[in-house]
């Protein structure tokens, strides 16, 4: 097993070195303000762009030429070239999303994911069918009997019209998800003072309004923001007191909500204020005495405004590998494949790089090794006719059973070359029996053709993936194929199944 696990990293290391994936940047959308951050051997680098009023409102895009202008206005703050997308996490208005905690009892991992849709449709405050939503697990502090997820949910129209003004300006959203979520990974992570282990409520005093956030366990549990709109109401100005109530009667409100869930009230609440901090913090000290406020810092190794602590946020997570990232992302299915498919193109570009370099390599040594063929040749007919002594005659033999056994080399080179081409009729072939059966094929691999051939795909029912292996016993070319029952399994749509088949000789 430490062989295999070695052999499995170093593997890994390799691809990752020949296809290396791009870098994944963090990007804050709000109605005010773009924001852009990504790590650069560990050091963050920014772009911003303040947006005039009138293109976002209440995170709804109202002025779409303006706003995909702000955002080509960022593209070209990134040293990325034009021609290359910008992958980002992209955090979008809080205004849009919909976030809340929910507990199931303890289910199989196979009926886990539609336990969870099913509550997500149940605390939806809009029709499921128009939003798109998502879950992950939350790793509860202490034991419990019970599964905790964190829901979220946007409305599709909404974040469709995002992405595709991101799309336009040459981003490329490798996942999405909301203010809160970012920075709760933030205080995690690089919070100077901010213990995980600790409940505490995150107040977040944006552009946009007032963000309340609970963190539990180092994880999010509930969002609740309030626009500076619907703070201030009919009047065109924001009072002092209007403030002062608003920021007293919704702390209240989330203060409660975590004493009915858990018990006990919370005794830290964290300031992320871009002004009116010392204001803030006196009006929460004066009518909860009981409570430690402090704002968000990072240690000293980071050196970012507070500005761009949410979107600091979304690049920690664009530091995940996209495998082993399992947090909510707010993106239809077909964006999301959108990121898979351009890795392979990436892929193929560059192993076709590398085949006709390879290809070039055996051309040049081909004519190279013609070269000195031809050279020794005329050397010996020369030695030969002028009639050299033996010694010389030896030396010339020398040579000429050296330039054999070099081109017995070079026609071995040929031979293995000519043996892979051989093999691609075959595969095409396969392709064509598996679309002819109504199979998809994942995987066909041929070692040679003297050794059984691995078919591994996918099937809507048990039926068509046996027709399939009578279709390829029919073939002339298949002398046998074997498909075991054990290995048809059901899948979360039809079935997967694997086949090993012999070629006729």
């Amino acid at each position: 097993m430490g062989f295999l696990s070695r052999l499995t990293g170093y593997l890994q290391g390799v691809f990752k070195h020949l296809n290396p994936a791009p870098p994944i940047g963090g990007l804050e959308i709000s109605d005010s303000a773009l924001r852009y951050v990504l790590f650069e051997n560990n050091v963050p680098q920014v772009a911003a762009l303040r947006l005039p009023p009138g293109i976002l409102e209440n995170g709804r895009v109202k002025d779409r030429a303006n706003f995909v202008a702000a955002l080509k206005n960022v593209r070209g703050q990134i040293p990325v070239p034009s021609k290359k997308r910008v992958h980002v996490i992209v955090s979008f208005p809080p205004a849009l999303v919909y976030a809340q905690a929910f507990s199931l009892p303890l289910v199989s991992e196979t009926n886990l994911e539609e336990a969870a849709r099913l509550n997500l449709q149940m605390i939806s405050p809009t029709d499921p069918k128009n939003t798109y939503s998502d879950w992950q697990r939350i790793e509860a502090p202490n034991e419990s009997e019970n599964i905790e997820l964190l829901g979220a949910l946007i409305e599709n129209k909404a974040a469709d019209e995002l992405i595709a003004a991101l799309r336009e300006a040459g981003f490329l959203a490798v996942a999405a998800e909301f203010p809160a979520l970012s920075l709760a990974r933030l205080a995690e992570e690089l919070g100077a003072g901010f213990d995980p282990r600790t409940p505490a409520i995150i107040v977040n005093l944006s552009s946009d309004g007032i963000d309340y956030a609970i963190v539990r366990g180092g994880n999010l549990y509930f969002n609740y923001f309030v626009s500076w709109r619907t703070i201030v109401g009919s009047e065109r100005a924001l009072a002092a007191d209007v403030f002062k109530n608003s920021v007293v009667r919704n702390l209240q409100q989330v203060m409660t909500f975590y004493a009915g869930r858990w018990g006990g009230p919370v005794k830290n609440v964290t300031l992320v204020s871009q002004g009116l901090e010392e204001e803030i913090k006196g009006v929460i000290l004066k009518n909860f005495p009981d409570t430690q406020v402090s704002p968000l810092t990072l240690g000293r190794s980071i050196q970012i405004p507070l500005a761009y602590f949410v979107a600091l946020g979304a690049a920690l997570r664009g530091r995940i590998s996209r495998g082993a990232d399992t947090i909510i992302s707010l993106l239809s299915v077909g964006t999301e494949d959108e990121y898979r498919q351009n890795q392979v193109r990436l892929f193929v570009a560059l192993w076709r790089n590398i085949v006709f370099s390879a290809l070039g390599f055996l051309l040049a040594l081909f004519l190279i090794t013609e070269f000195f063929v031809v050279r020794i040749d005329r050397r010996v007919a020369a030695e030969l006719t002028q009639g050299t002594a033996q010694p010389e005659v030896a030396e010339v033999a020398k040579l000429e059973e050296e330039a054999r056994s070099f081109n017995r080399a070079v026609a071995f080179v040929g031979t293995a070359k000519n043996a892979e081409v051989a093999l691609a009729p075959i595969v095409r072939d396969l392709q064509a029996l598996a679309a002819k059966g109504r199979v998809s094929l994942d995987r066909v691999a041929i070692s040679s053709i003297a050794s059984p051939i691995l078919i591994v795909g996918r099937a809507n029912s048990e039926e068509e993936a046996i027709g399939f292996r009578k279709l390829l016993e029919d073939d002339p070319q298949i002398e046998k194929a074997d498909l075991p029952l054990s290995l048809i399994v059901k899948a979360e749509r039809g079935v997967t199944f694997s086949i090993t088949a012999t070629l006729a000789r």
